[in-house]
Formats: C-alpha cells, sequence, structure tokens
C-alpha cells in the first residue's frame, strides 16, 4: 500500500545569501508537483515542504538547483547544514582576497607604475581569474535569477563587477594603454568581488554562533541506552526503545529518555534544559528528563517518553519550529526585498544615464552606475529578522523557555494581562494529605481506599498526592476499577461494586450526593469523596506557595500587567493564597469552561493576555489565550496547548519568557531599521548625487566595502545582543533562586 496522509520534508539549502535568495527558492520549490507550502530559513539554511503523501525530496532538491542553489543530500547531520559551505565560503575569500590585492595596488598607485601596459593587463588577468573563479557562485546564482525574471544580490554583485571588468578590458583592448583616456575599473570588479566573499565569510562564521545552540540541542540525548529486559541488561539503539523500559544510569552518563526513577539517587546536571548551574539531587518517584547528565550514583529510570517525545526532542523542535515560522516583521523585509533589486538596477541606469547627460563624461557616470548596484545589494535586510530570531529563540531555549514559533515570540511582546492558574502553578504543586475524616461509619483507611482506587491514574497533583498517602499506609488499591474523569470536577467510577464519586463537594452536591456542608481548616484544598450517593469522608490538602511567586506577580505589575487568579479550588483557599501572593482579581471555583470564559472576556476587552498553567483542566484556556504559558512540570496536555512551555518550574520563568519575547522583538525592530536606513542613505551617496554639494565620492571599491560592512555588522549585533540577554536571564535566574 502507498503512503496515506500528508508528507513534511526538510531538506538543507546552500549558497542563500540575501532575503531575495529565500523568496526565489520558496517560489522555486512551490511549483514542484504535490508542493501545498514551504518555508525557507536563511541563518538555518534549510527549506521546510509540506505536500502530499508522494512528494519526491529529489523533486524538491531539483527545483532549488534550478533556481540556482545546491542541496546536497543529508548525510545524517540534522543540525546546521550549511558547516561545509561556511568552510568554504572562508577559502573563496582567502583566494579572492590575494588575488585581488595585487590588482588594487596596481590600480590605486596613480603613479608610473599605474601607466605601464603590463601593470593593465595584469590587473586584466588576475581580476578575471577572481571574477570567474571565487566569484562563480555569483556569476551562477545571477544566471538562476534572470532565468526566473527576478533580481537579488547575486544579480547586483555580478552585474557591478562584469560591468567594470567589462568596460576595463574593452578600454585597454582599445587604447593599448592611454590611461589618461580611457580610465579603466579592473581593481573594482576584483575588491567588489573580494570584499563581498570576506563578507560572506565572517557572516556565515557569525551565523554559526546563531545556529550552536541548535546543534547542542541534537546532540542532547545518547544515541545508545542500556536496558534492563527480560531479566537481563542490553545495549539497544534509542531508536528501539519504548515506553515503559526500564533504562541503566551509570555516573557521567546522560538520560536517553524522559521519565521516573525507580532506584538510585544521584545529583542532575540540568542546565542544558533549565540553565540551572547546580545539579540537582534526585531520588526514587522523581521525574527526570533525556539529556540530563547523572553524578554521584547510579539510576534506574522507567521511560516515561521516548524519541520525538522526549524533552529534549521537544525542546529542538520548538527552537527550529520558532527559528523557521515568519512574523509580520520577516514578511515587511520580504516584501521590500522583493522589489528592492529590480529598483536599484533601474536606478542605476538612472544614474549612468542622468550623469552623461550631465556631461561628467561615460567613465564617471558608469562608476557611479556600478557603485549603486553594489551598494545596495540587499544583504543586511535578509540577515535582519533571521539573525535575531535565532539568537533569541536559542538563548531562551538554553534558559528553559520554548517559544513554539515567532508568532508566539512576536504576541509575548505585547501581553498586558496575566491570568495564573493556582495549583502547580502558584504552589509548588506538590500538595499533601494532612487529614482525613470518615464519616458515615468508616474509617479513615476505607476513605483513603475508595479514593485513592479512583484518582491512581490522574495527573492532578492533588490526585497524586491522595494515591501517595494511601500507599504510604500500605493500603492496596483495586487494579479492575471503571474509572471516568470529569474534567474540572472530579472523578466517578465503580469499586467494589458500588458507585463513588470523588471530588469537589459542589460537583458532588450537583450529583445529588447527600450529607452536611463540608468544613475546611485555613488555606486547605478539599476533596469530598461520595459512595452509593452518600457523604463519605473528607480529605483534607495543602501547597506551599512558591518562594517566587510573590515577587513573580509584582514583576508582572510593574510591566503594566494586571494579575488575575482563576482556580477549581474553594473560594476561602483561593483567596488566602492571592492574599499571600499579592493578587486582586480572583475567580474561584472555576472549571475549564469558566477558566475560558476569563481570558475570552479579557480579550474581547482588548487585553492580550497570558494564561499560565499546567494541568489538563487549563488546556482549553492555554489555546483560547493571546499566549498560552505551560509550566514545564505540567502534564502533556497543557504543553500541548501552550505556546510557551517553562522547563522550569519557578514562576519566574513566566516574566523571562515575556522579556526575551519584549526583548527580541524590540531588537528586530532595530535591526531592521538599521537595514533601512543604510540603504536610504547609501544610495544617493553612491549615485553622486551629494558631490555636487561637496559630498564623498563613493567609489565602486569603497561601495562593497559599505555594503559587505553593513552584513556583517547586522550579524554581529545580533550576536552582542544574544550576549546581553543571556547576561539579563542569567541574573533573573539567580535573583528567583
Amino acid at each position: 500500500m502507498g503512503e496515506a496522509g500528508p508528507r513534511e520534508l526538510d531538506v538543507p539549502v546552500v549558497g542563500m545569501t540575501c532575503a531575495a535568495c529565500v523568496r526565489r527558492v520558496e517560489k522555486a520549490i512551490a511549483k514542484t508537483a504535490g508542493v501545498s507550502g514551504v518555508t525557507v530559513n536563511l541563518v538555518t539554511g534549510r527549506a521546510h515542504v509540506e505536500g502530499a503523501a508522494g512528494l519526491d525530496v529529489e523533486a524538491v532538491r531539483a527545483s532549488v538547483a534550478r533556481a540556482g542553489y545546491d542541496s546536497p543530500a543529508e548525510t545524517g547531520e540534522r543540525v546546521d547544514p550549511s558547516e561545509r559551505e561556511a568552510r568554504v565560503a572562508v577559502w573563496r575569500a582567502v583566494v579572492g582576497a590575494a588575488l585581488a590585492a595585487p590588482v588594487v595596488f596596481l590600480g590605486m598607485s596613480h603613479g608610473p607604475l599605474a601607466h605601464e601596459v603590463w601593470s593593465r593587463w595584469t590587473q586584466a588577468v588576475l581580476s578575471t581569474v577572481v571574477v570567474l573563479g571565487p566569484g562563480w557562485p555569483f556569476l551562477r546564482g545571477a544566471a538562476g535569477a534572470l532565468r526566473q525574471r527576478t533580481a537579488d544580490m547575486n544579480v547586483l554583485v555580478a552585474l557591478g563587477a562584469l560591468a567594470a571588468m567589462v568596460s576595463s578590458a574593452w578600454a585597454v583592448s582599445r587604447d593599448g594603454g592611454d590611461q589618461e583616456h580611457a580610465p579603466i575599473y579592473f581593481e573594482s570588479a576584483a575588491a567588489i568581488v573580494a570584499l563581498v566573499l570576506v563578507g560572506r565569510a565572517l557572516e556565515a562564521r557569525a551565523q554559526r554562533g546563531t545556529t550552536r545552540r541548535l546543534r547542542e540541542l541534537a546532540e542532547l540525548a545518547p544515541k545508545t541506552a542500556r536496558v534492563r529486559r527480560g531479566g537481563e541488561a542490553r545495549e539497544l539503539s534509542v531508536t528501539h526503545l519504548v515506553v515503559g523500559d526500564l533504562v541503566l544510569v551509570q555516573p557521567g552518563e546522560a538520560l536517553a529518555v524522559d521519565g521516573v526513577i525507580t532506584e538510585g539517587k544521584a545529583s542532575l546536571d540540568e542546565s542544558t534544559l533549565t540553565g540551572e548551574s547546580v545539579p540537582v539531587p534526585r531520588g526514587p518517584g522523581e521525574q527526570v528528563a533525556a539529556g540530563t547528565v547523572a553524578f554521584g550514583g547510579s539510576l534506574t529510570v522507567r521511560a516515561t517518553a521516548v524519541g520525538a517525545r522526549t524533552t529534549a526532542a521537544r525542546v529542538l523542535a520548538a527552537v527550529t519550529a520558532a527559528q523557521t515560522e515568519k512574523i509580520g516583521l520577516a514578511r515587511l523585509a520580504d516584501g521590500v526585498s522583493a522589489v528592492f533589486a529590480v529598483v536599484v538596477v533601474a536606478l542605476a541606469a538612472l544614474t549612468l544615464g542622468g550623469w552623461i547627460a550631465a556631461g561628467v563624461g561615460v567613465s564617471t557616470a558608469a562608476s557611479r552606475a556600478i557603485a549603486v548596484l553594489v551598494v545596495a545589494c540587499p544583504c543586511a535586510l535578509g540577515l535582519a529578522i533571521p539573525t535575531v530570531m535565532a539568537v533569541g529563540t536559542g538563548v531562551a531555549a538554553r534558559r528553559g523557555i520554548l517559544l513554539r514559533g515567532g508568532a508566539a515570540l512576536e504576541r509575548a511582546s505585547r501581553v498586558d494581562a496575566v491570568v495564573v492558574d493556582k495549583t502547580g502553578t502558584l504552589t509548588e504543586g506538590h500538595p499533601s494529605v494532612t487529614a482525613v475524616e470518615a464519616l458515615t461509619g468508616a474509617d479513615e483507611a476505607e476513605v483513603l481506599r475508595f479514593a485513592a482506587a479512583l484518582e491512581q491514574r490522574s495527573e492532578h497533583p492533588l490526585a497524586a498526592a491522595i494515591v501517595r498517602e494511601a500507599r504510604s499506609h500500605k493500603i492496596e488499591l483495586p487494579s479492575d476499577v471503571e474509572i471516568e474523569a470529569v474534567a474540572g470536577a472530579g472523578v466517578r467510577g465503580v469499586v467494589d461494586g458500588a458507585p463513588v464519586l470523588v471530588g469537589s463537594e459542589a460537583w458532588l452536591l450537583a450529583e445529588g450526593v447527600t450529607g452536611g456542608p463540608v468544613r475546611a481548616r485555613g488555606a486547605a484544598s478539599v476533596v469530598c469523596v461520595a459512595r452509593g450517593g452518600a457523604l463519605f469522608g473528607v480529605i483534607e490538602l495543602s501547597d506551599e506557595v512558591r518562594p517566587d511567586a510573590r515577587e513573580t506577580v509584582a514583576r508582572l505589575r510593574d510591566r503594566g500587567a494586571t494579575v488575575w487568579m482563576a482556580t477549581g479550588d474553594r473560594d476561602e483557599v483561593a483567596r488566602e493564597v492571592a492574599r499571600a501572593v499579592g493578587i486582586e482579581h480572583v475567580v474561584s471555583g472555576a472549571r475549564p469552561e469558566d477558566k475560558t470564559a476569563l481570558v475570552t472576556r479579557l480579550v474581547d476587552e482588548g487585553h492580550r493576555v497570558a494564561m499560565v498553567g499546567d494541568g489538563v483542566n487549563d488546556g482549553p484556556a492555554l489555546a483560547k489565550a493571546t499566549l498560552g504559558i505551560a509550566i514545564g512540570s505540567g502534564t502533556d496536555a497543557a504543553r500541548a496547548a501552550a505556546d510557551v512551555t517553562l522547563l522550569d518550574p519557578r514562576l519566574a520563568g513566566v516574566v523571562s519568557a515575556l522579556r526575551v519575547a519584549e526583548a527580541t522583538h524590540t531588537a528586530m525592530k532595530r535591526s531592521l531599521f538599521w537595514a533601512f536606513a543604510y540603504n536610504v542613505v547609501a544610495l544617493p551617496v553612491a549615485a553622486g548625487l551629494l558631490v555636487p554639494f561637496g559630498g564623498p565620492e563613493l567609489t565602486p571599491m569603497i561601495a562593497s566595502l559599505a555594503m559587505s560592512t553593513s552584513s556583517v555588522s547586522v550579524v554581529v549585533a545580533s550576536l552582542v545582543f544574544g550576549a546581553w540577554l543571556d547576561a539579563t536571564l542569567r541574573r533573573d535566574h539567580s535573583r528567583s533562586r
């Protein structure tokens, strides 16, 4: 049988240098049979392609080749596929600069040496070698662009270099060396190519820093693991692991799976996931994640997630998705780049014709036209957004903050209202049973047994606490229990032939359960147990408020955000926790639909709402909010519905996530502004419009230097921003400890 369902491909694209290159590759792939969608990322050098089940990867690669670029076959290296191209770029730059140096020296000597016939022919030969040798990618890319009736940076560089070289070669062949009447620009042709090659090499080197985090993430988890099966330990590839396997971890080894420790104790280095530099002690019953490293002890871990479902894999997927998705600013840059090269060619033609008409001479007019072609290459424009995006999301991931996509980053930068769940979010999420009250002749052990029998399959922290308390009293729980979960209310089932309800008092009363009102002490959460339609017992549980909760709420309010708490717990409990952390707006007794209604109301009022939660019942509200933030210690359902996942369970991560989004969005706007500003300023200078007023004359060689410098400066500025952001998050992290 054939494949069923849609197919997604991820292929490398080598040779792209600007937003126009990205657009051309996207257009070429989009014409491939079976393709329904394509997104190309300049920084990561990859194309994400969606299409029908029969989509052929070789057809996609052929489309990339027709556009004038390479798409080499994968070698198993998932991250940073342009590593080889970066090394080639360095060698091209070195060879190009070495050959161009004597041309520039001879051409700019302005003495007798420059007038010699041998000197001019030497310049002609060396510049030709530079343009047709190291500069061949420009000519190839320009040919591909022109075949598709478009223009990009390659077209501008090729036109500039060829115009300088051809006009100079014609002058030399015509007058045989009369420098005075036949000016030549061989040095400009060689310098244009050499300087752009140097700029590309520096860009490639800097961009490797922006994608290094992806490589680190891809290498977090080991490729093999020792597994205990059938009473014996065997080494298996991680691709053969399944949920439930017992994985053996020795000191110094990284975990290959997410799971729960069943035996042993060790300190785990979780810095690659959470940014926490100090190893954290872990023991039986505690959750651990793939990619963390054990020290000081051996562990046996029962796998709860393997392969693509592990934390390390989700981190990699989230960072990659965030760098692939195009946001509004990126679409703006793409739209400008789509017409920019064509406009520049037209401006160069106007410059040439205008200055000839003004009587300055063909050579001067040609020099200024070439300068226009070279200085306006839209490299900086194409790099402005993706480099900052790559840096911002990579730094965030290093600190345990996963942004699902670029759109999430854009939305997070504008949040002005925050709705926070209580249990597991404002509180530690590890409640303990503080009292068990038996009614109608039952004893405490019976109440615990009936409650734990229904709660043993639930992920909710209160349910886990009840089960843990029952097992601590050696109470045996029945395994053949019929269970039906009622979201936001409780659980119903049949235990020992009797119908049992476990949940909130309000739900039990709505179900017709008889019994007196429940009285709880202080801020205790109350779980009621009913059997046969009558109240059977009451279990009280308490949960400590997170130590950083009050400071986090204060910092959110300082940012201008209104903070709400929405919880399914009793009003007395909710109000006491709210007072402890400084929250004024409280919605208690909230079912999932109530939380969703609150978020919807705030959004309808014009607020940009972030919902912070960790439970199954938070999923609908997380999905409805402008921005959903899931605490990493929460359930899979919460993480699946969220735009942002905090791997570190500390609530301070909410402020850090908003800080990352705001700072990255601001940096992108700043980078895009300067990329635009560069072209706005450079074009009239290159065209010579300031010369009549005493302004500078921009030669083609200086224009190429200016263009390359602008591109490199965009990437370097992004890396500087990344260093600042990392230092800022490190301070936030230390402050919340």
